[in-house]
């Protein structure tokens, strides 16, 4: 019994930790500074970690293939 009750939480805490991974998004106006959805020029949105991909908010990646670590 106790091994299906750690089974369940081990799948259930795996789940829950892959689906927030790539949600976070945070947006700048063109001048850098930090503003909303609606007024933004570009975005980064975290790849893995601690890790950023930078986009246009138009479409299209602003440093070509270059992943910047947020440090």
């Amino acid at each position: 019994m106790k091994q299906k009750i750690l089974f369940a939480f081990l799948i259930l805490s795996t789940a829950l930790a892959f689906s927030q991974n790539n949600s976070e998004k945070i947006y700048f106006d063109k001048s850098g500074k930090p503003t909303n959805e609606e007024q933004a020029y570009y975005y980064r949105q975290r790849t893995s970690g601690e890790s950023y991909k930078c986009y246009y908010v138009n479409g299209g990646n602003i440093f070509g293939n270059y992943v910047f670590d947020d440090t």
